[in-house]
């Protein structure tokens, strides 16, 4: 059986395979000299790459191409007149990059060795030296192994321009890439897009879509990039265009509030969702380029949806991660005091819920108080029962004094009738 054939047999079983099979696969296909066709399997489950946080081994190509991560997308994502760059295009360019560092980049390569890319330190290091080397060293003609890419050869061209703007200001941008959940600040922002505005044209969006694809608030980014902007013109153009990506792009990605965390009622998951949807949301509506082109009509269709997958999501994390978790309480279990602590620190998940929920809609404020106290009435109505299966007064107090806040939990179920552990 071939390579391709075997690569195809194995993408079923790939699909199905558990967290510790999947990181055990891609710690083998890690220590492969040469990946090729294999790489196709990555690419099958590389969104849950990203969830499990697996330590990737330090090596040159993926050091070359971080920078550049906003810019890739598999290549069914990719068209010709894309700003974006498609996977198989890596391999080729890298290839392409190091023939032309030549012995500097076995000096390079050798600065990887057993290092894994969470070594943040040691990426900026070798980054520092490798991007701007890579920008002087692609060629600008295709070279022989670009047929691996499967692109025609007219795509060389702009795909090698935009590694080389990209490369080219790698160093300066790289801060703002790594603050990007701080917004990032704007003084990192400055910094990264003072060389590509002085260029402008390709290199400014370049930049500019390098920052905007993790920004936890893209508005501000795009209006500092505007503040910096001296000529206009074609840099306000591209500005403008990416407020609408970000308008429709971002916030329709988070509408869904993680779909699988929601099914499964993962309260924390659907809390950090919630939270950067709602942070999103602020930054757009601060922003002045909100008043044009009918883009207040997009955010309020958003912002219903956002509400409505926000109360959905709550509803799960409440009824399966929560409810289902107390009522499967044993007195007698060894582990019931981290059962007891695991259901505080849901609660407090769902309150970080209900908290960007009332930001999505000004009704949403009945529904989340309505619902929090018919859980409290829920854990209340469990503890009274024979079963063993219940919570002590002083622990349903505590989770009501989280879900409700001190005074209605004490309105709704009385001081404490016996002396309480202390917690």
């Amino acid at each position: 059986m071939s390579v391709a054939a075997e690569v195809r047999a194995l993408s079923s079983l790939v699909k199905s395979a558990s967290a510790e099979q999947l990181a055990q696969m891609i710690a083998t296909i890690d220590k492969l000299p040469e990946r090729g066709s294999v790489d196709r399997l990555i690419e099958i489950v590389r969104p849950r790459l990203r969830d499990l946080g697996l330590a990737r081994p330090m090596q040159l190509e993926r050091v070359l191409f971080t920078p550049l991560d906003p810019l890739i997308v598999p290549p069914s994502r990719w068209a010709l007149d894309s700003p974006y760059i498609p996977r198989t295009a890596l391999l080729p360019l890298a290839n392409a990059v190091k023939a032309g560092l030549g012995l500097r980049a076995e000096h390079l390569a050798a600065g990887c060795a057993d290092r894994t890319m969470d070594d943040v330190v040691s990426v900026s290091t070798l980054g520092a030296e490798l991007w701007p080397a890579a920008a002087r060293a692609l060629p600008g003609a295709p070279p022989p192994s670009w047929q691996d890419s499967g692109l025609p050869e007219r795509t060389y061209d702009p795909l090698a321009s935009r590694c080389k703007a990209g490369w080219r200001h790698a160093v300066a941008i790289w801060p703002a890439l790594h603050a990007a959940a701080d917004g990032p600040p704007l003084a990192a922002i400055h910094e990264a897009l003072m060389g590509p505005i002085a260029e402008g044209g390709e290199v400014f969006e370049v930049a500019l879509r390098i920052l905007l694809k993790n920004a936890a608030r893209p508005a501000t980014v795009i209006g500092a990039a505007l503040e910096l902007t001296a000529n206009g013109g074609r840099t306000v153009e591209v500005a403008d265009t990416l407020f609408d990506e970000v308008l429709v792009c971002r916030l329709a990605m988070m509408s869904d509030l993680k779909a699988g965390p929601a099914e499964n009622g993962d309260a924390k998951a659907i809390a950090q969702a919630a939270t950067s949807a709602s942070t999103l949301l602020e930054d757009i509506e601060a922003s002045s380029l909100l008043n044009r082109r009918g883009r207040q009509a997009k955010l309020q269709a958003l912002r219903s949806s956002l509400d409505l997958h926000c109360r959905q999501g709550f509803a799960a994390a409440m009824r399966r991660g929560f409810l289902e978790k107390a009522a499967s309480l044993d007195d007698g279990a060894r582990d019931r005091a981290a059962t007891v602590s695991e259901l505080e620190c849901q609660a407090r998940d769902l309150k970080r819920i209900e908290h960007s929920g009332r930001k999505f809609a000004s009704a949403a404020g009945h529904y989340y108080d309505e619902a929090l106290r018919s859980a409290v009435m829920t854990l209340a109505n469990g503890s009274r029962g024979r079963s063993t299966h219940r919570l002590q007064h002083h622990e349903l107090l505590r989770l009501a004094e989280i879900l409700l806040g001190p005074d209605a939990a004490l309105g709704m179920l009385g001081p404490l009738r016996t002396q309480p552990t202390p917690f």
